[in-house]
């Protein structure tokens, strides 16, 4: 059957693929049953500090932001948020730390433009950049 018989019919090839609607119900329905099962020797997310990394100076805008954003997140997550301020060639310090540390998601880092382009910068001028965007996390 090729897509246009599908589109007559009110399908698109997704819901073939999952054969209606009932079956994306029963997808859906299967991982929010898989995400409730505990996973042994898996930590409950937070059980200890938090450290948000701000790459500017202190005092900036960004600065209030992070410090901000601190004291509802302690509430949240019921554990204490600290700011870290690792200024320096124009915030590509406060990323490498970040990305140096261990990708256990209790170390962030509060993200501009900036940090995304200066391993595209670094790349582009055939320099080697202290760090990826899948040292963060992202991709491009």
């Amino acid at each position: 059957m090729d897509t246009r018989d599908l589109y007559e019919r009110g399908l698109t090839p997704r819901r073939k693929m999952f054969g209606g609607k009932a079956s994306v119900a029963g997808v859906l329905a299967a991982v929010a049953f898989a995400c409730g099962l505990p996973v042994g020797a898996q930590e409950v997310f937070p059980s200890r500090l938090i450290t948000v990394v701000n790459p500017n100076a202190p005092g900036g805008a960004a600065d209030l932001v992070t410090r901000g954003m601190s004291e509802p997140l302690q509430r949240a997550f019921k554990q204490s948020v600290i700011t870290v301020n690792r200024p320096g060639a124009g915030g590509a310090v406060g990323g490498e730390s970040v990305a140096k540390a261990p990708a256990d998601g209790y170390t962030v880092l509060l993200n501009t433009v900036t940090h995304v382009l200066i391993p595209i910068t670094d790349n582009v001028l055939g320099r080697i950049s202290g760090y990826t965007m899948e040292n963060l996390g992202l991709s491009l």
